[in-house]
């Protein structure tokens, strides 16, 4: 019986020798399973897989690379598991499809442009209220609507302006702090 390494090689999923890094998934697939063990979504590892519409990420994943899902324009259902901690700079760039998108309490930091262009995203739910967030993260996202965070949320008509209290950090630079 083959292992779920096994079987995502045998689909042209290339995982790390060690199997913690999911380092490149074919373009024209439509749906994936991530193994469990894998703890990385490699940088670019779904680049253009325009065809791709789910993903399931295991609960041993705790980094989304940067612009690991740069592209995916079909890609309508993820769910961020609980113990992925970092999502990339533009680690959804460009999934034009997304609607809805809650990142957990255990994310700790949103890279810039995380979801830059996400044009149909409508509504993200932030449950950390200590999280680094960095630059245009919601970057030409016309149709979002709606952000809960542990300390207050926007709902309404277009968000051109969404003010709440913010620390500024001197590391990294530019990027804030929900609190």
């Amino acid at each position: 019986m083959k292992n779920d390494h096994q079987n995502a090689t045998a689909q042209g999923i290339e995982i790390s020798a060690d199997g913690k890094t999911l380092e490149k998934c074919p373009e024209d697939l439509v749906e994936i399973v991530i193994p469990n063990g894998v703890t990385t979504i490699g940088e670019n590892a779904f680049y253009c897989c325009t065809r791709l519409e789910s993903v399931v990420i295991p609960d041993s994943m705790t980094t989304i690379g940067d612009r690991a899902f740069f592209g995916c324009g079909n890609l309508e259902n993820i769910v961020i598991p609980d113990s992925v901690t970092t999502i990339g700079n533009g680690a959804f760039l460009g999934c034009g499809n997304l609607e809805n998108i809650v990142i957990p309490d255990s994310v700790r930091e949103i890279g810039d442009g995380a979801f830059w262009e996400c044009e149909n995203l409508q509504s993200v739910e932030i449950r950390n209220g200590g999280m680094v967030i960095g630059r245009n993260v919601f970057r030409d996202c016309p149709g979002l609507k709606s952000i809960k965070t542990p300390n207050g949320d926007f709902n309404g008509g277009n968000l051109d302006e969404w003010t709440i209290p913010l620390r500024v950090k001197d590391e990294p630079e530019n990027s804030v702090i929900l609190r």
